[in-house]
């Protein structure tokens, strides 16, 4: 299937609302901006022990797996 089919962009849509976009895609730079203390670390850690894949997953569907590692990056350093 071509990446450009609009079908896959549509069914992407469908099963990805925009918010989720947008929470996927930002998620690090809110962090980054916020108070990190060490309830919201052991929440992050927990929360990426489970969904770290289906976040992958998400960011390939949004053509932005690319962006994985940065993400990863600027939420250790947050």
């Amino acid at each position: 299937m071509a990446i450009e089919d609009s079908h896959f962009w549509h069914k992407r849509d469908a099963m990805l609302p925009e918010s989720t976009q947008y929470a996927c895609r930002n998620w690090a730079h809110h962090l980054s901006r916020g108070n990190v203390d060490d309830t919201l670390v052991s929440a992050l850690k927990n929360f990426l022990s489970v969904h770290i894949l289906q976040w992958i997953e998400a960011l390939c569907l949004l053509g932005e797996l690319g962006d994985a590692l940065t993400t990863l990056r600027k939420a250790r350093a947050a």
